[in-house]
């Protein structure tokens, strides 16, 4: 229940948890990356993505020099524990439904939309904008719930993949 909660309230575009691919996750979020692309190109949003990657490490290695390892060290190894989990779990619900379907997320968000759960993201996002995670355990129940979406070839290779 504890990260079932974590997924629906949480998402937030500031975490960073090491060199995954949740920096590429960040950016996609921060940089309205769909829209930009759509406005300036793939080419152009490439080289904002490589520049926001920078300062993400830039950042990073500012926050080690002035000790913030230190700070996280004093962090409860169950809240740690915790935090790793909720990642886990929040990147699967973002991968998952992707992985499913052979146009990925433009797919997903339209199906979605039409459904029941469309009015259900839409309300949420109104009422509680903050509350990002939402929208990915949403889009994951709905993948999960309508196996009829799945295209064949890409659903075998994801599961073969992470199998």
């Amino acid at each position: 229940p504890s990260l079932v909660a974590w997924g629906l309230t949480t998402g937030s575009p500031f975490m960073n948890s090491g060199v995954t691919s949740l920096t590429a996750l960040m950016a996609k979020t921060d940089l309205d990356g769909e829209a930009y692309a759509t406005l300036h190109g793939e080419e152009e949003y490439a080289y904002l993505v490589s520049a926001y990657s920078l300062w993400v490490g830039v950042a990073s290695l500012l926050l080690a020099v002035v000790g913030f390892g230190r700070l996280a060290q004093s962090v409860p190894k169950t809240v740690r524990s915790g935090f790793k989990w909720g990642c886990t779990v929040a990147i699967l619900a973002s991968a998952v439904p992707n992985g499913l379907l052979a146009r990925g997320s433009t797919e997903l968000k339209t199906a979605v939309r039409y459904s029941a759960l469309g009015s259900v993201q839409t309300a949420v996002k109104s009422l509680a904008p903050a509350a990002t995670g939402f929208v990915s355990v949403t889009n994951l129940l709905y993948v999960i719930l309508n196996p009829f979406v799945w295209s064949p070839i890409p659903a075998t290779l994801f599961v073969l993949s992470t199998a």
